[in-house]
Formats: structure tokens, sequence, C-alpha cells
């Protein structure tokens, strides 16, 4: 990965061992968001000729004034009026952006969720729209008239589109950057066998990640130790070790989102010989589908420090 690709995400950062159900409440995980989107048809059940924004997160407030007036506009010429309140609109939409710039220019990427009066999410709209380098550290600052306006000019687009029953326009998919990923080194909690020459290992699919992540990262950590000399076997019948990993997402929050690897190595016996951990901010939605050079990434470092706890 390029330098400049890594300013939207931090660094992994070495952990104490937390409890497992500690880190699930603090991460708000019983209240995570599925990556599936609701397909509702609100033009058979009302007129939808208005329209409220609840909130943009992650987007400083002056951006996020110069958004509202470019929506109100594009929608306006839509026949749909932006309203103030949500209670009096037929839909609200709450926002959630990030900005990132680097070597190869900025990117600004939102992502629109429809509540109907309710509060609950029938739609959902994601979009990307790029642009120069920030001329400062500041991503935000590069985020000018133009992008916002494209902003506007699509979800306002998609927007009628959706709620008046029509297909809407195919957009490109979003570029999604993989996360550098570091690991911490193992904590050992029990005794490793004296018997080394055993280089067997499973690794069943992990739980609790989105999109395609439980395999990805199974299969990617199976490559990495296989290039390590390990031979790895389909089940943990007759393998001298198992690595299992668990998957923790958080909430979106200022257009990102908490992710958190446990990779718990366990001998034929059972007894647990280490827990390798990994820790980042992402951002939001990134890895609800496909996690491609992630998991590539996330296993490689993890396996560096299996590796080193099996000698």
């Amino acid at each position: 990965m390029k330098r400049g690709k890594l300013a939207s995400f931090w660094l992994f950062r070495l952990l104490a061992v937390v409890g497992l159900s500690a880190l699930a409440g603090c991460m708000g995980l019983k209240n995570r968001i599925s990556p599936k989107t609701v397909l509702a048809n609100p033009a058979a059940e009302r007129p939808v000729s208005s329209l409220a924004i609840s909130e943009i997160t992650g987007m400083p407030d002056k951006s996020a004034a110069r958004l509202r007036a470019h929506l109100k506009a594009e929608l306006a010429s839509r026949g749909i009026a932006l309203v103030n309140s949500p209670q009096k609109a037929a839909y609200s939409l709450k926002a959630f952006t990030s900005a990132a710039s680097g070597a190869q220019g900025l990117t600004l990427v939102n992502i629109w969720e429809v509540l109907d009066k309710n509060g609950r999410r029938t739609h959902r709209f994601i979009g990307e729209e790029t642009g120069p380098a920030s001329p400062s550290d500041d991503p935000w600052d590069g985020v000018n008239s133009t992008m916002l306006n494209a902003v506007a000019v699509n979800l306002a687009r998609d927007y009628k589109a959706w709620a008046t029953g029509r297909a809407i326009p195919a957009r490109a998919p979003l570029r999604k950057a993989p996360v550098r990923i570091a690991a911490s080194k193992p904590l050992v909690t029990g005794s490793i066998p004296a018997s080394r020459a055993r280089r067997t290992v499973s690794v069943p699919p992990l739980s609790g990640a989105p999109g395609d992540g439980n395999q990805a990262l199974a299969n990617a950590l199976k490559s990495a130790l296989a290039k390590s000399g390990y031979k790895v076997l389909p089940t943990d019948r007759g393998a001298a070790y198992t690595i299992s990993g668990e998957v923790y997402i958080g909430p979106p929050g200022d257009g990102k989102q908490d992710l958190a690897i446990d990779w718990k190595v366990t001998d034929a016996n059972r007894r647990r010989l280490g827990v390798i951990k990994q820790r980042n901010r992402v951002r939001a939605f990134a890895l609800n589908r496909q996690w491609g050079a992630t998991a590539s990434g996330a296993a490689k470092a993890a396996a560096r420090h299996i590796v080193k706890l099996l000698r």
C-alpha cells in the first residue's frame, strides 16, 4: 500500500488482553448495522415530495452547510423539497462521511441511510467522489464546492429514481483500499508442547466478520502458514495446533468503524497457547463485502507471530 493511502487509517496498537464480553459491549456489537440493503418501494406507499437531513457525521460544519445548499437545489430541480424537520418529511437522510488524501489525490466517501418517520432504515446509498490532493494535512481542506456539488447531483438523482420506483443508474464500485494490519506480541497462556516436529495446523473459518471476511481470513492464514512450512489440514483431527479467530466490528461513527481480530492458538489437547490481537479503525462499511488484500495483510501479520509462538 502506498504511504499516502494510510492517511485515513490508524495503525494497530498493542493492547492488553480484555475479556471478550467486555470488548463486545464497549464496541456496541449488539447494534451492528446489517450490510444488506432493504429495497423498499416508497412510491407504492405514499408520494415522496419532501425529504430532510437528520445528521451528517464526519464532515466539518462548513462543508456540511455547503453540501446541504447544493442538495437543496438539486432536489428542488427534481420536484422534491428539502425541509428542516424529519417529522415534516416523508423520509430523512442520515449521512456518514470520510475524506482521505494521498499521492493519488483526494477521495470523499459518503454513505446515506434513508430513514422513515420511525427512524427505520429503508434504503442506503453509497457514493465516492475524487479530486486533487488536499493542500494541507487535513483532507477536508481539499473538499471543494465541485466535489460537494457532485455528491448532491448523484444523491438527488439516485434518490429520485428509488423514490419513484425506477431502477437506480449503475455506479462504479467503490475502491476498497486495503488496511495495513500489524499484530501484537502473542500472549502466552500455557505451556507449548515439547515436540516441535508435528508442524500440522487447522484453521476453521472465523466468526463475526461481515461480507466474505470469515472465510477470506481463514484462507489467507492457511496460505501464510503453508508458506512458513506448516501442513494445513482440512479439520482439527490429527492437527497439532488449531488457530481459531473471532472478528468484532463496531458501529459506524465519524465515517469509521472499530475493527478487532483475535487469533487463538490451541494444541491438540485444546490447551490455549496464546492469543494474537489486532486492532484498527477502518472506513465505515469498507469491509461489508469483499476483504481481499485486507484479509491477506491481516493474516500475514498474524502468521509471523503465530510461527514465533510455536517455535
